[in-house]
């Protein structure tokens, strides 16, 4: 119901939508799902920041962490500066 509203609209309330359901299913300790909601977030977006560093969070919690380093750095690298949050994460 929802979804189909919101996924037949296109930008911005697909990936709004997509980025509200990813959140969710963290909270459901549902990693892997909301991974894949986030990655298409990334494909129909230009890179921001947010996503690339939900992404390396994500895949921290799912324990793949070589991936989450390359989605922390390309964050580190789309703003320019290595911020106090970025030395946290790749730590």
């Amino acid at each position: 119901a929802m979804e189909s509203q919101c996924m037949s609209r296109g930008l911005p309330w697909d990936v709004k939508f997509m980025q509200d359901l990813a959140t969710l299913r963290c909270k459901q300790h549902r990693q892997a799902e909301a991974a894949q909601l986030l990655e298409e977030v990334a494909k129909r977006t230009p890179p921001h920041e947010a996503t690339l560093r939900n992404l390396g969070t994500v895949y921290n919690m799912l324990r793949e962490h070589d991936k989450a380093r390359t989605y922390f750095e390309a964050a580190s690298k789309l703003v320019g500066d290595v911020e106090k949050e970025d030395l946290w994460n790749l730590g």
